[in-house]
């Protein structure tokens, strides 16, 4: 009997059992597994599986389809069948996900926020360094691949910058004597990586998961409401090692 719910992606699934050796992986076990099995994100990954219907039979294409630009921005290479893209763009987005759980935190004033991207950034920092040093490890060694294992790091790098740089935008943009700041401006981040990897923001998943993360209550039509006033977007970048 598998130790995941059957609605969570049979990709996430393949990616979580193929990387358990991973030193990242190892480290966030207990993450990973919470993660994987809360019931209260099942209401995300059964809306990326829908499919469009007419006259109850499925035409086939996704109701929220991977988006090629976001894929493209990743890889040099995008598969042209919709269920492959659908299938990577998942498990980017649990990657993503993860990194925004470890990454919440709720600031109650500039100076904290700006310490909490200061210390992202430091993070981020220290794994290109430890990904540089990584790439000096002959491939293979002790049965690992040691340049996945780098491509991972600077992988997560890129997504601690990113997360640096948008905290400013998400914290400042959330009205300050709102109770459920951190929820919000949680649902904020996850709203916006779903609408650039599936092109819709998917308020009422995004509402369900910040409140999952934070423990603090998040409508539906508060994520709605402040994304609309303020826009917000990711662009997923590849970083060469400097």
């Amino acid at each position: 009997m598998s130790e995941f719910p059957e609605w969570l992606p049979v990709p996430v699934i393949a990616w979580i059992e193929a990387n358990r050796d991973h030193p990242e992986h190892i480290a966030g076990a207990d993450l990973i597994h919470q993660f994987a099995t809360d019931p209260r994100a099942q209401i995300l990954w059964d809306e990326l599986a829908k499919k469009h219907k007419k006259l109850n039979r499925y035409l086939g294409y996704y109701l929220s389809p991977a988006q090629p630009a976001a894929l493209a921005s990743l890889f040099d290479d995008v598969p042209a069948d919709d269920d492959e893209r659908q299938e990577i763009a998942l498990v980017i987005l649990f990657k993503q996900l993860l990194h925004i759980a470890i990454s919440v935190h709720a600031a109650k004033s500039e100076a904290q926020r700006a310490q909490q991207a200061e210390d992202m950034r430091q993070r981020a920092a220290w794994l290109r360094s430890e990904a540089d040093d990584t790439d000096l490890i002959p491939n293979g060694a002790s049965g690992i691949d040691w340049r996945l294992v780098s491509v991972g790091m600077r992988a997560k790098a890129d997504v601690l910058e990113q997360a640096a740089d948008d905290l400013g935008v998400y914290r400042l943009v959330v009205p300050k004597d709102r109770a459920n700041m951190a929820g919000i401006a949680t649902a904020m981040r996850i709203s916006t990586v779903i609408e650039t990897l599936f092109g819709k923001p998917l308020y009422l998943q995004s509402a369900a998961l910040a409140t999952m993360l934070t423990g603090e209550t998040v409508t539906m039509e508060q994520v709605r409401d402040i994304r609309r006033k303020h826009p917000t977007r990711v662009k997923f970048v590849r970083k060469s090692r400097q």
